[in-house]
């Protein structure tokens, strides 16, 4: 699925499980930040993991489970590097700093139109996967078991 797809798939999901604004809000989601996550607005990214994490599910990016900013950061480089871009021709490309560029792949907090722009060059496909619901495949991926 597409990032887009995924927000989408977001507010359906919280709706289907019966998830309010206000239990989100307990668990540290201001109802801004949902109503941006919801809507397709600029965020900061590490809000999308907060609100997919509420939900009891977590994100797949290109079929690997990536829990959180660091472990999403170090999947982009991983992936960039495997296109064959090193890190002076992917600023290049998108008109950035080295240091906006290593705050994505360090996983430190960025938003989500810097993610955008970073994806449009690094294509990568997206999934929800139910932590209710888990394979065990996944299970021992998400938990780290060997």
């Amino acid at each position: 699925m597409t990032y887009k797809e995924l927000e989408e798939r977001l507010p359906i999901l919280r709706k289907e499980m019966g998830v309010t604004y206000k239990w989100l809000q307990e668990h540290g989601l201001s109802n801004e930040t949902v109503h941006k996550i919801n809507h397709g607005e600029n965020y900061k990214i590490g809000s999308l993991f907060k609100y997919v994490d509420n939900l009891y599910y977590t994100i797949k990016v290109d079929g690997v489970i990536v829990k959180d900013l660091q472990a999403l950061g170090q999947f982009l480089k991983n992936k960039r590097k495997e296109l064959g871009f090193n890190g002076i021709e992917m600023q290049s490309k998108l008109v950035w700093s080295a240091s906006q560029l290593a705050k994505i792949e360090k996983g430190q907090e960025y938003f989500k139109s810097s993610f955008l722009a970073y994806i449009e060059v690094v294509p990568v496909d997206f999934d929800l996967i139910s932590l209710l619901d888990i394979s065990n495949d996944d299970e021992q991926e998400y938990f780290n078991i060997e």
